[in-house]
């Protein structure tokens, strides 16, 4: 698996891992949503603990276990939905 490095864009903050437009899609509500893959999540997430200072920082801030931080980040565990909240995701089902 290719890791990605992250870099700031102008305005200060991180680049969205997919192209926004190509993403979009509309709800029955009239409501836009973002769709994100796990691999979206956990680049979100490893952007944001950067952000943040370290992986004990932001399991501290969005009281998460930090263990369960690195295992997501490692793949070994996938994204909770404690995580998802704590980056202001909430997970959604989609049927084909």
């Amino acid at each position: 698996m290719k890791m990605m490095k992250l870099e700031r864009g102008e305005s200060g903050a991180f680049p969205m891992p997919r192209d926004v437009e190509q993403n979009l899609l509309e709800c029955r509500t009239g409501r836009l949503a973002e769709v994100f893959e796990e691999d979206d999540l956990v680049c979100l997430l490893r952007a944001t603990v950067e952000r943040e200072g370290g992986q004990s920082a932001f399991a501290k801030r969005y009281k998460v276990d930090r263990s369960r931080v690195n295992r997501i980040l490692s793949r070994q565990l996938r994204a909770s939905e404690a995580i998802a909240t704590a980056l202001g995701l909430r997970r959604a089902y989609i049927a084909d």
